[in-house]
């Protein structure tokens, strides 16, 4: 059974002669008009299509800008990205990594032009993407069986954790072709899931120093390996092509869910993803510390309007009006007894099992005020959703992948199960 569905999945994966063909003579035209554009670099294809690791029907392709020292990537870099996008057609976008580089669109293919800087030793790395040119050569000299690379690919993309950028917190495409080097076939990847912990290491072979694990967070490492053990124990092709969530609005609990929204329309799109996920993390924590308990969060980003869908899943709504906050035992010095009365001055302060106690009235003990005050502080103008009918209207209009992340969150399913 799983042979059989690696096979089947595989012909799906490969792109068929035509495909190549027509890939190739784009790749082509494009760095011919790169070359000819750049004035200070020496242009290059990198990345999956230059190890022949690239999956049929994605349209991505690398080209990187490389530059001889005593040239800046902020200066004569980023010059000769700019002309060659506009030699593309002029239709692209300022993305960023460590550093700037633009992101354009031609023939159907999108094509990332990124400036780096030459180098032959490890210490003269000046930034992350100069490593990219020595992947394409060791994944080229080390990978055997470009197909068990295809499966990994196509594995992490289909669970969704593909990707080491700030929205996916994923496995990079290098990190999937080094697993295939390193434990030879795909099957042994799954196999060897169970072992794999968080935080993990696996070096860069190019630069040992640098860890292609660390942006793979906890969550992405636990969705991996509980989709690894579900795959061997009943493999499908569902592990491998994500499907949109099913129509309808699925359901949103209001004795428990917030949903937060706001827009931030003047940020590049990694900086939304980002802004999000530790503008989340912060309201949790912030709710935390007046006694609301966020048991789960998520969030999904609408990438044409720059709309974030925050939802929080509370333990409750709702406190008790009094809370109840513990004191020192009563075998301190009296001065520590006296500050925390003085402290506590409009409380119902009382002893219980050698310990001082005071009972006092909370000042908010209903969530959505809480949450009022909390998000001025991490957040841009925002909207505050409790009832079904008015989530509906927001989740109608966000795109499939913005969707597809709230049902898996709201219906507690895994992503294979859809």
């Amino acid at each position: 059974m799983l042979e059989k569905t690696i096979h089947s999945v595989l012909k799906k994966l490969l792109p068929a002669e035509n495909e190549r063909k027509k890939v190739q003579k784009t790749v082509e035209d494009a760095l011919k008009l790169c070359r000819k554009a750049a004035r200070n670099s020496n242009v290059v294809v990198c990345g999956s299509f230059a190890k022949d690791t690239f999956l049929s029907g994605i349209r991505d392709v690398d080209i990187f800008f490389v530059l001889a020292s005593g040239k800046s990537v902020e200066i004569e870099g980023m010059r000769d990205v700019q002309a060659a996008a506009e030699a593309l057609g002029g239709d692209y976008e300022k993305k960023y990594s460590s550093h700037p580089y633009l992101s354009a669109k031609y023939k159907g293919y999108v094509f990332d032009l990124v400036p780096a800087y030459d180098f032959a030793a490890r210490d003269e790395i000046r930034s992350a993407v100069d490593r990219t040119p020595l992947h394409t050569e060791y994944v080229n000299s080390h990978l055997g069986d470009k197909n068990q690379a295809r499966l990994i690919k196509a594995f992490t993309r289909g669970i969704g954790v593909y990707g080491a950028d700030s929205k996916s917190q994923g496995f990079s495409g290098y990190l999937c072709e080094l697993l295939a080097v390193k434990y030879g076939s795909f099957e042994a990847v799954l196999r060897a899931a169970p072992g794999f912990a968080h935080p993990s290491e696996f070096k860069d072979p190019v630069d040992e120093t640098r860890n292609l694990a660390s942006a793979v967070s906890a969550e992405s490492l636990a969705i991996f390996r509980r989709a690894a053990a579900a795959f061997l124990k009943s493999p499908s092709k569902r592990f491998f092509f994500s499907r949109s969530a099913p129509k309808g609005v699925p359901k949103i609990a209001p004795k428990t869910d917030l949903v937060l929204v706001y827009r931030e329309e003047d940020l590049p799109l990694d900086s939304v993803h980002s802004r999000a996920r530790s503008g989340l993390e912060k309201i949790c924590e912030a709710l935390a510390s007046q006694d609301f308990l966020v048991k789960e969060s998520c969030f999904a980003v609408n990438e044409a309007s720059r709309e974030t869908v925050m939802i929080l899943r509370l333990a409750k709504k709702e406190l008790e009006r009094m809370k109840v906050v513990e004191g020192p035992p009563l075998t301190v010095r009296r001065e520590y007894m006296d500050a925390f009365v003085a402290k506590h001055g409009k409380a119902v302060v009382f002893q219980k099992n050698d310990k001082l106690f005071a009972k006092q009235e909370r000042r908010i003990f209903i969530a959505r005020p809480a949450l009022q005050g909390i998000g001025r502080t991490f957040l841009p103008s925002f909207a505050i959703v409790e009832s079904q009918d008015a989530f509906r209207g927001i989740y109608r209009e966000l795109p499939d992948e913005a969707k597809r992340k709230l049902f898996l969150f709201l219906s507690r399913k895994e992503p294979w199960q859809i």
